[in-house]
């Protein structure tokens, strides 16, 4: 069964279903599945090659420092000076281990994290829905698809109920596409097949059926992919600092060290031991190590975030999330527990709880909530929307049919609030509405009673919506429910309705929200709640989370331009009635007032506004595959905590980006001075080039990379945001830095001195020097652990990475 190159387009949906071996409503065998999973291979695009460990060892040693050290061996080795070549190579052979393992793990973590964020496809196999990670799809396949799925294969469709996929990626059409089911008769091109749908479009609207044929290479995105170029990896911008950085370092310590040497051949030193100190001391002043600690402390940082449920799609977003100024969240879900229930019903004028509900035999308000929804039924459960689950839930419960024939349905969207079905009730076409209640009797003209349907008046509508007002006002979310029993064609689904009842459900906040809230606003972070809910359940949600503040809805902010905006946002911390479109600009708006900002979103329209955001979050439970895409992180339980929890290991990152910058920095600096105010000052050597790469290697390498690894400071998140245009040696840090490195310098130096005057033993006063140099920065590295408290508050042990590296070293 081939599927690369066959015109699917052209055959009817029962010809690719055959030619397929499928079964277009039960989808493939289990048994089948896994046979042409090994047949075709996994659903991936293939990704650019690897370097080989082999490789990524080799390259260890091109580094320009590096090759200056090999340059030094050859040069001790033409002057006969084998115990020094030798020892040189050792270390050039060690380093490049050493940065061999710390890259090979780095790129293993990021591997492993990339793999936590897999799509997933929903298909039918055995006549059952499943959930399947999107690489298992094989040929074959019968998938579900709606509004917002991350299309994960190329698919033929059976069924298509307002399907519009967007496919600009690849046909580079700007409009979403319209998709149906028919054959087309003739060859057409890409942007045009219109009954299939391509891996790597997204759903814009509606939902479908449809069977994959074909998947990884041989889809359209693949044959694309097979073109592309391998592209470079994107730097965070602290690495663009820190590169810059390196470079001026690197000329300062050259000139330094070429200084060094000049001036102690002039006074007379030997020519060649002076240019091997000088190439020895160029080589330890130089922090070669430093972007690569700072990719792994990130990577390390990445996986500890992981394990407190925030995924990090994007490095560079790391870095941002420490200068957090704002967040803007999702109510449903993320500020509460996303499990609606029923608890309200209001039919027949008058309000009841749920469990005292007793409808009537064939109930139309049941049968609405029983089948006017896009949940999929499963082994597992239920899946799809919390509010319409809890609808089916409770429609199930009171043993109403779910069964109908679906005749046609238009799918809800934030900008009609309703959806509506058509579907076969005993032989008549019915179309079951449900909705905002004010939309919903927008469309209404009469009401149902216990006594027959009445006509319905505006004052009766307002005295309705009053009635629903008492409900929303205590954070109960309302539907409306409504039908028409003379629906006879799509066209006509949504005219002539009639009102059945309110239906008040309630979703609480989830438990450690408020303390969450509490901490990012000790963190000098401002949290606005953003909601399609109504006004006064958005106020009432706000009060029980403890967000007192003044409230702005989508129409309020239609009527302001962008300056009265700017204004306005300045007391706000309640968004109701907002779109997709208000998200984006209250971002924009935040933005121009300088706020660094986090925006949360579960919809394929919250993508906008989460890649505008300076921190895009999606949600990785009800997420759609859209707006993970656009996303820096993930949140893995979609709760809110878990983003002030990521806000906190961001900070650590940095602070601890910070600490191994004052470390180095400081230890080569006082390296540089010990042996610059020697010749300086005419006198002897106080180390021999051996020692000074020693020190670089014992002291610069692992103690450096371990407090990478200390956990972050509890005071951070007591701390206001730091500015993002922010400096390296900002805060004092450079202070910091130059005067350890002079106090180091000295120190040695003064060792080196009285051990000279009072043995007058050269070699005595030089491996006095030697150790001395080496415990003061391995002493200093545990005064780089904070900058603001003492090791003795932090505990010496308590980073034992760092006790394990600085024995080692010792």
């Amino acid at each position: 069964m081939g599927t690369a190159k066959r015109c699917w387009h052209c055959l009817e949906a029962e010809e690719t279903v055959k030619a397929l071996g499928s079964d277009g409503e039960k989808g493939l065998k289990e048994g089948e599945a896994r046979r042409r999973l090994r047949r075709f291979g996994e659903n991936r695009l293939v990704e650019a090659k690897r370097a080989s460990p082999f490789a990524l060892f080799f390259l260890q040693f091109l580094d320009f420092m590096v090759m200056v050290l090999i340059a030094a061996a050859l040069v001790s080795f033409a002057f006969g000076e084998w115990a020094d070549g030798t020892m040189i190579l050792i270390i050039v052979v060690v380093n490049g281990v050493l940065g061999f393992v710390q890259e090979y793990k780095a790129e293993r973590s990021l591997e492993a994290l990339k793999e936590m964020v897999l799509a997933e496809a929903h298909v039918i196999r055995d006549g059952i829905f499943r959930k399947i990670p999107a690489v298992d799809l094989v040929p074959g396949d019968l998938v579900l698809l709606e509004s917002g799925a991350r299309v994960p294969a190329d698919i033929r469709l059976l069924e298509a109920f307002n399907l519009e996929a967007e496919e600009s990626a690849l046909t580079g059409e700007s409009r979403p596409v319209k998709k149906q089911t028919a054959a087309l008769w003739e060859d057409k091109p890409l942007a045009e097949r219109a009954n299939l749908c391509f891996n790597g479009s997204s759903i814009a609207r509606g939902r479908g059926k449809g069977i994959v044929v074909a998947t990884g290479m041989d889809t359209e995105m693949g044959r694309i992919a097979a073109l592309l170029e391998e592209g470079k990896r994107e730097e965070t911008p602290l690495q663009r600092r820190l590169r810059a950085l390196g470079k001026w370092l690197i000329a300062f310590c050259l000139t330094v060290c070429a200084l060094v040497t000049v001036i102690g051949i002039y006074f007379g030193g030997n020519i060649f031991q002076m240019l091997l100190v000088g190439v020895s001391l160029a080589v330890a002043s130089i922090p070669e190590g430093l972007p690569a600690i700072v990719t792994i402390s990130l990577a390390l940082g990445v996986r500890q975030m992981a394990k407190s449920r925030a995924i990090v799609r994007r490095l560079p977003a790391v870095e941002t999330l420490g200068c957090t100024t704002y967040i803007c969240s999702d109510k449903t879900g993320t500020l509460t527990q996303n499990t609606m229930v029923v608890r309200h019903v209001f039919a027949d004028g008058r309000w009841q709880p749920a469990e005292a509900y007793r409808p009537a035999k064939a109930d139309p308000a049941l049968l609405v909530m029983a089948n006017c929804h896009d949940v999929a039924q499963s082994a597992q459960g239920l899946e799809g929307d919390p509010t319409e689950k809890a609808l089916l839930s409770f429609a199930l419960s009171k043993g109403t049919p779910t069964d109908l024939g679906r005749l046609a349905e238009i799918p809800f969207d934030s900008g009609r609030r309703r959806m509506s079905v058509l579907v076969n009730w005993q032989g008549n076409a019915w179309s079951l509405v449900k909705g905002a209640p004010d939309t919903i009797l927008g469309l209404c003209g009469a009401a149902a009673t216990a006594a027959g349907t009445r006509p319905l008046t505006e004052i009766e509508k307002k005295r309705l919506l009053d009635a629903a007002g008492s409900y929303t006002d205590r954070a109960f979310r309302l539907l409306a429910l409504a039908y028409s029993p003379k629906a006879a064609a799509e066209k006509e689904m949504e005219k002539n309705l009639v009102f059945l009842a309110f239906v008040a459900l309630a979703d609480p906040i989830r438990p450690d929200v408020p303390a969450a809230l509490e901490q990012a606003r000790r963190a000098g972070i401002r949290t606005a709640m953003i909601t399609g809910d109504d006004p006064r359940t958005a106020l009432a949600i706000g009060r029980e989370l403890g967000i007192e503040s003044d409230i702005l809805t989508g129409k309020e902010i239609d009527a302001l331009d962008d300056k009265a905006l700017g204004r306005s946002i300045a007391t706000t911390g309640i968004y109701a009635r907002v779109d997709p479109g208000h998200k984006l600009r209250i971002v924009r708006s935040l933005k121009g007032q300088g706020q660094i900002v986090a925006m949360t979103g579960d919809g394929v329209n919250d993508a906008p506004a989460i890649k505008e955001a300076d921190i895009g979050i999606a949600m990785g439970l009800k997420g759609t595959d859209v707006t993970k895409e656009a996303a820096d992180f993930i949140l893995a339980d979609d709760n809110f905590a878990t983003i002030v929890k990521a806000v906190f290991h961001g900070r650590g990152i940095y602070d601890n980006i910070r600490k191994f910058i004052r470390y180095l920095l400081s230890c080569n600096i006082g390296e540089v001075l010990v042996m610059f105010f020697a010749v300086v000052l005419g006198m002897p050597l106080p180390l021999v080039p051996l020692q000074i790469l020693w020190v670089n290697l014992v002291t610069d390498g692992l103690p450096a990379l371990a407090i990478a690894m200390d956990k972050p400071e509890a005071g951070l998140m007591s701390m206001a945001p730091r500015s993002p245009k922010e400096g390296v040696f900002s805060r004092g840090l450079g202070f910091k830095i130059g005067f350890r490195g002079v106090l180091i310098g000295v120190t040695t130096l003064f060792l080196f001195l009285f051990v000279l005057i009072d043995s007058q033993n050269l070699v005595l006063a030089r491996t006095v020097a030697f150790t001395g140099l080496v415990m003061s920065q391995l002493f200093h590295v545990f005064d780089c652990r904070s900058e603001r408290e003492t090791i003795f508050k932090l505990g010496f042990f308590s980073n034992r990475w760092l006790i394990g590296a600085v024995l080692l070293s010792f």
